[in-house]
């Protein structure tokens, strides 16, 4: 069962990295990022850093005959 994707893509300093997108039947959609680990000083240490993204507030929409010019 697939409950995901994940694109690969490049931040604003050029930097690549993972978006992923998971669908939980009871949690709903979960947006995480993926970053290569900088500060991996040790075979051990983690590869990847999960960074979470929230949900961006949805902006009210204004009906034209609302707008006064």
């Amino acid at each position: 069962m697939i409950i995901g994707s994940g694109w690969k893509k490049k931040d604003k300093n050029d930097q690549t990295y993972l978006s992923v997108v998971i669908d939980l039947p009871l949690l709903g959609t979960l947006r995480i990022l993926l970053y290569p680990n900088s500060n991996k000083k040790s075979a051990n240490a983690p590869d990847y850093e999960v960074r979470w993204l929230p949900d961006r507030p949805q902006r009210e929409q204004v009906k034209q005959e609302e707008v006064p010019f």
